[in-house]
């Protein structure tokens, strides 16, 4: 994207607006106006949804004229503004979007096909000077306006963040010689604690090398295991298993993550990484997880990574002496019609 561009962006944007809790019930696609970029982030810009003017019906101009005439103190004189890009437009400020380049669909192009730039200081200048208004409105009165700017804000800056940490983190294949790196993060009582027993303590690097060699000899349309690497470090593990029976297009997902690498953005990384592979490559429709209720932080890797929360297994475990909870989280593969 470039400043005072036009583009149209992706249905997947307003859905995640409507995800967030937003409303955006303009069914006709408009094109939107990258205003200029947020002083928080670089990568994130602030969007002016853009209209014909002409195509108003005469009530919808009376409604825009009334927001416009209003005193210039008043907040609801920054809702519109009306200009000229390569027809007469009306902007509707108070629907101003955060947006990144990953919710660009297309440009949006000028009769010489190039795409439209508002050039026009004058007008550029009235426009930032209302989405300033409208902006420092928000920051007083979060979630004021109907598409919810503070939280896609938010969801936004934290899936950037995200993306940065993925750069350098990947799922692979084991090898064997990751036998060293798994034992050390798999040997902390404190990742036991989060994972069903059968797991030996203390830990060994032939315990890991048997982990291994069982997932490298497994059948490759029913087990997906991958170590969880940082520049090629293993840092934890992830695998989704296929079912049986009537069961056999879901499958169950466990992971857990080296204590030095928690709370970075790794492990939802990874969760994505993985349900992409295993819906982009096999006929699996349904993923889920069953952390215990306790685990806080898998929870909400979940729930960051798209995840249903299905309902709470009451009583569902036995675990370190104690009767526990476990939760019931799941993934549905979309099937375009």
């Amino acid at each position: 994207m470039i400043e005072h561009g036009m583009y149209f962006g992706k249905n997947s944007f307003y859905k995640l607006i409507r995800d967030n809790g937003g409303q955006w019930n303009d069914i006709k696609e408009r094109p939107i106006v990258c205003l200029v970029k947020s002083v928080e982030c670089s990568n994130l810009y602030w969007a002016i949804p853009v209209g014909n003017y002409e195509h108003r019906s005469i009530e919808a101009k009376q409604r825009i004229q009334t927001y416009m005439s209003y005193n210039s103190e008043d907040i609801r004189s920054c809702f519109y503004h009306i200009g000229n890009t390569n027809e007469k437009s009306i902007f509707f400020i108070s629907d101003v979007v955060p947006i990144t380049d990953k919710y660009i669909d297309r440009e949006y192009l000028n009769k010489t096909g190039k795409i439209h730039i508002i050039k026009n200081k004058i007008l550029l200048s009235d426009l930032e000077y209302k989405l300033g208004r409208i902006l420092a409105f928000e920051n007083s009165n979060t979630n004021y306006f109907r598409q919810h700017i503070t939280d896609i804000k938010q969801f936004l800056l934290n899936e950037l963040k995200e993306n940065e940490k993925s750069n350098n983190c990947s799922i692979r294949k084991w090898k064997l010689e990751d036998k060293e790196e798994l034992a050390k993060n798999l040997n902390n009582k404190k990742v036991l604690d989060n994972l069903r027993d059968g797991l030996p303590y203390p830990y060994t690097e032939k315990d890991a090398e048997e982990y291994i060699k069982a997932m490298l000899s497994a059948d490759e349309d029913d087990t997906f295991a991958f170590a969880i690497t940082v520049d090629d470090v293993v840092i934890g593990s992830i695998g989704v298993f296929r079912r049986d029976n009537i069961h056999f297009r879901t499958a169950e997902m466990g992971y857990y993550i080296g204590e030095d690498y928690w709370g970075k953005g790794y492990m939802t990384y990874a969760v994505k990484q993985v349900c992409k592979y295993v819906f982009d490559n096999t006929d699996i429709i349904r993923i889920f997880a069953e952390p215990f209720a306790y685990n806080i932080a898998s929870c909400r890797v979940l729930e960051k990574s798209g995840f249903k929360y299905e309902g709470t297994l009451r009583s569902g475990a036995f675990k370190s002496g104690k009767v526990v909870d476990m939760k019931m989280y799941a993934l549905l593969k979309v099937i375009e019609n």
